[in-house]
């Protein structure tokens, strides 16, 4: 039989971490979503967005 290995307990850092990246995420997709509205349709503007988010998520890691 494998050990089962124990999980580890989530800090208050972990979570504070979390909200921190997803708040920071929201920020920059709201950025992004209302910033490229003057210059591109609707679709490219929210394609936008995901990848703003998506960059900053690799970028704060």
């Amino acid at each position: 039989m494998l050990k089962r290995e124990r999980r580890k307990m989530v800090s208050p850092s972990d979570l504070v971490h979390a909200a921190t990246m997803a708040f920071t995420c929201l920020v920059t997709y709201w950025i992004m979503t209302q910033g490229l509205g003057r210059w591109v349709d609707l679709h490219t503007d929210y394609l936008g967005g995901m990848w703003a988010a998506i960059a900053t998520v690799f970028v704060w890691r």
